[in-house]
């Protein structure tokens, strides 16, 4: 969205936000379960409910919470009562949101808020405390793939680097020194494992912001042997290991599956929690080598960013970015229009609009990476995890 009064574009939706003191929780899954927890141990709300379309879970008991169908719980009005969807998948949320608002004539960001807006929302109209939600942070470009359609611009490095860890440690302290809360912080690459310092930089933000986060993870494709050493720093922090399974797209590949297998055992011995993403017949292609919208409208511009809205935001050389794919396409080239928040400079006074921009907002109401992104609203499938060989980008926005 473009700011028309920054600092203010939020106020009416915030203020709503801060009159509830009830919330239900539409999903009753591992999402659901998640925001409860956080509705606990940061809010003062009640959670009343959880509301799920599965007839499985209609009519049991999740942490202590009901489950009802919509047609249940809906059957008689609720007086100060949010409703949260928590469902991750976009298209799906969209089903839902659409579903509360035809069926129960409910409306979306007044009766309905998704998770990643609703938290940051009510946290700060409700106790002025800035709260990032979902935060990534890249710190390698060496990968040990090299997917032709990978939406973070690896198979375009010709010369990858490692983030230096005493400039990690700096965006980390400053990232930490300006929101006063991160529920979910993950460092990504290329492939992460592959940092030569991956141990001492989760130590780090273990030993100094352990109380100042909920989660912190790490990403992998699992195609990798984790040293002692490392086992060790992931056990000890209570990291969260989040696996891409792409071992599922090389069935053939004996060296590879047994990679991936020896990957997951010594995770599974070492009691380290982790999530395996499940399988997938399909990649949305982002199209950044077809699209063309160099000669588009802000107006076209703008409605692409605002129907991609990517939930997770990036923190790189101390900027804040609330399009991660835009910083990894202006570190290798593609463009040169830096659309960071700058935290270097950062004024206490400003955190509204570090709200803001957090949840969509920028100055022109889109970043250049539109131009060749059709980003999280791509309905272009392709095969996963096509192995290509490196190339430069083919073409520059400038």
């Amino acid at each position: 969205m473009r700011w028309k009064n920054k600092g203010h574009e939020l106020d009416d939706i915030g203020a709503r936000i801060a009159s509830f003191s009830k919330v239900a929780i539409f999903c009753a899954g591992t999402k659901g379960i998640e925001l409860l927890n956080v509705v606990h141990a940061h809010t003062n709300l009640e959670v009343v409910a959880f509301i799920d379309n599965d007839p499985k879970k209609q009519g049991s008991i999740v942490e202590g919470i009901s489950v009802f169908s919509p047609s249940k719980w809906f059957n008689v009005p609720k007086k100060d009562t949010v409703m949260v969807v928590t469902v991750h998948n976009k298209d799906l949320q969209r089903v839902i949101i659409r579903q509360l608002e035809d069926d129960y004539g409910l409306k979306y960001n007044y009766d309905i808020f998704i998770t990643h807006k609703f938290i940051p929302l009510y946290m700060w109209y409700k106790n002025e405390k800035l709260i990032a939600f979902n935060t990534i942070y890249s710190i390698t470009q060496y990968c040990n793939l090299k997917c032709k359609n990978c939406n973070s611009f690896m198979q375009y490095i010709q010369n990858p680097k490692h983030m230096e860890v005493n400039k990690i440690k700096t965006d980390i302290n400053l990232l930490f020194s300006t929101f006063d809360y991160m529920f979910i912080l993950n460092l990504f690459g290329g492939e992460t494992t592959l940092h030569p310092d991956l141990s001492e930089i989760i130590r780090y933000i273990h030993t100094n912001y352990k109380n100042r986060y909920d989660f912190l993870g790490i990403a992998t494709n699992g195609f990798t042997k984790l040293s002692y050493e490392l086992v060790d720093a992931i056990k000890s922090t209570n990291v969260v290991v989040n696996i891409s399974n792409y071992a599922q797209y090389f069935p053939h590949d004996d060296e590879r599956q047994k990679q991936f297998a020896t990957f997951l055992q010594c995770l599974k011995d070492n009691k380290i929690t982790h999530y395996v993403e499940g399988f997938s017949s399909y990649w949305f292609d982002y199209g950044f080598e077809t699209v063309d919208r160099i000669t588009a409208s802000e107006e076209i511009l703008q409605t692409v960013f605002d129907k991609c809205n990517m939930h997770c935001r990036l923190m790189q050389d101390g900027k804040y970015y609330n399009c991660a794919y835009d910083k990894l396409a202006l570190n290798i080239g593609v463009h040169s229009q830096d659309s960071g928040f700058d935290l270097q400079n950062f004024d206490p006074k400003d955190k509204v609009s570090l709200l803001e921009y957090s949840l969509g907002y920028n100055t022109k109401g889109y970043v250049e990476l539109c131009k060749i992104c059709d980003g999280s609203g791509s309905q272009t499938r392709v095969t996963p995890a096509i192995q290509t060989e490196r190339k430069p980008f083919p073409k520059r926005l400038e």
